[in-house]
């Protein structure tokens, strides 16, 4: 599996992914964007922020597999997954998480800990989380907190 920082190409594929009506559900904000909103987000990550990254998993035939978010807040990263609606059920995910972790470390040394917020009802990426080291810390209204160190 290979893993890169996202680039301005990805951006159709993320939105149609972000839109998916599985990923929609599992989202904090459950509905769909619009696709400008959908740019402006992606753009200030891509442009201007130095606090937010964007990985891509990538399969041996170069076919996208999903998406990892990092969002750096002090020395803690929170972390979210999608995985291409198309891959999914394939046991990519934790595959993609995990490889995006050993990739990221090169570049976010800044990082003490990985902190993932899932909703209750998301076994699918409970499960991935799990399986890539995290540990349940906590669970507040309808989320679990998962973490683990970074290095």
């Amino acid at each position: 599996m290979l893993v890169r920082i996202a680039v301005k190409e990805d951006c159709n594929d993320i939105f149609k992914w972000r839109n998916d009506k599985y990923s929609v559900k599992m989202f904090r904000n459950a509905k769909p964007v619009t696709l400008q909103e959908h740019k402006r987000w992606f753009n200030k990550i891509l442009l201007n922020n130095t606090n937010k990254y964007l990985f891509i998993c990538l399969n041996k035939k170069n076919e996208k597999i999903g998406v990892v978010r990092f969002d750096i807040k002090n020395n803690d990263a929170e972390i979210s997954i999608n995985i291409a609606p198309e891959m999914r059920g394939k046991g990519l995910g934790t595959k993609c998480l995990i490889e995006t972790i050993i990739y990221s470390q090169k570049h976010l040394s800044n990082v003490a800990f990985l902190i993932a917020k899932i909703k209750n009802i998301n076994k699918a990426s409970q499960k991935i989380f799990l399986s890539a080291g995290f540990n349940l810390i906590d669970e507040v209204d309808d989320y679990l907190i998962y973490r683990r160190k970074f290095s």
